[in-house]
């Protein structure tokens, strides 16, 4: 089986995003299954909020990595490949800096806005424009940024996450469906491409 002894296979890992909103039942099944993984080749991968419930973190093979926000070295690194650049301008890691501190979602979302919006240029591996007086003079939040990428979306791209937000985490696909009036293969393919 997966859960097979060391010799068998190669290592399985299985991952859950949201893990505060794993329920009950299934929190359960995991913990009966984490029982074994010292001699299984499996790892449980889990990704919650702080504060999440800890169920796990008796079991002998537990590890716990804290992600905090990026230190500046590691900030200037994500700006440097998210922006195809070999060197960060200081004007753009400074701009990037106090709107999104470490945080690499807020990093990643002001980049893709700046890039979009031609404020920053980049050619052959190096910023050619960089134009950061108009970002400047209007500043967006992360909620604009946001809202602007979902106003891009299709039609039914946005019903889908109107109605998956409405429903709240965890969603049932199948109720999901339901409420967009959709098979369950046109909803799985849209949230896959989303």
């Amino acid at each position: 089986g997966m859960l097979g002894s060391r010799g068998e296979g190669s290592l399985q890992v299985l991952a859950w995003d949201d893990a505060e909103d794993v329920d009950e039942q299934s929190i359960e099944l995991l913990e009966a299954v984490a029982q074994r993984l010292p001699t299984a080749r499996a790892a449980l991968v889990f990704a919650a909020r702080p504060g999440a419930p800890r169920r796990f973190e008796e079991l002998a093979e537990y590890r716990a990595i804290e992600l905090r926000d990026l230190d500046l070295s590691d900030a200037r690194r994500l700006i440097a490949v998210r922006t195809g650049t070999t060197a960060v301008p200081d004007e753009l890691f400074e701009f990037v800096r106090e709107r999104a501190g470490g945080h690499p979602m807020f990093i990643e979302e002001l980049l893709h806005e700046a890039i979009d919006s031609r404020t920053v240029v980049v050619e052959r591996g190096e910023v050619t424009r960089l134009s950061l007086a108009a970002a400047v003079a209007v500043p967006r939040t992360l909620r604009a940024l946001l809202a602007d990428r979902l106003r891009r979306l299709s039609e039914t791209e946005r019903s889908l996450v109107v109605a998956a937000s409405a429903l709240g985490s965890p969603i049932d696909i199948s109720l999901l469906a339901a409420m967009l009036d959709l098979p369950l293969g046109t909803v799985n393919q849209i949230c896959s491409a989303l």
